[in-house]
């Protein structure tokens, strides 16, 4: 079985039944900042504005439309949230960099450990665009990463 956490004891209310077992969730946040320190938002996606945001969850204990249900992330979630966040740009720095060494570029006068830089913040551009696609992959499916604990 896989370990996993709560998400700031976040409950809701039960709205509705998707397909394969998945549920729609209503979360009223009583403060909705703590939704911009959360790292799960890249995958649930709350909108500030509105009065309740919507999760979508596997309904692992069976319940029913109306049941005040408490929500889980899955422990992996975290690893690939961290890997989004910072690993991307790190390999895309790596990988600048790398082919900066290969073609050693000479641009006018400046030192070569200079270009190597800067194609390395390059890559991190790169890879924080890599982080963003995949972000937005991830996004799509997020009954994948939350579950229902109790009822």
């Amino acid at each position: 079985m896989e370990s996993t956490n709560t998400i700031n004891n976040e409950s809701g209310i039960v709205t509705k039944f998707l397909n394969n077992n998945i549920v729609l969730i209503k979360v009223d946040s009583v403060d909705k900042s703590a939704c911009k320190h959360c790292q799960s938002r890249i995958i649930c996606r709350p909108k500030m504005d509105q009065e309740a945001n919507f999760i979508k969850a596997n309904n692992s204990i069976g319940c029913k439309i109306g049941d005040e249900v408490k929500i889980i992330k899955r422990e992996n979630l975290m690893l690939k949230i961290s890997l989004l966040q910072y690993g991307f740009p790190l390999i895309g720095f790596f990988i600048g960099m790398f082919i900066s060494f290969i073609l050693q570029l000479t641009i006018f006068n400046i030192p070569i450990e200079l270009i190597h830089f800067i194609f390395g913040i390059i890559g991190i551009g790169f890879g924080g665009v890599a982080g963003r696609i995949y972000a937005n992959k991830l996004s799509k499916n997020p009954e994948k990463y939350f579950e229902i604990m109790k009822i």
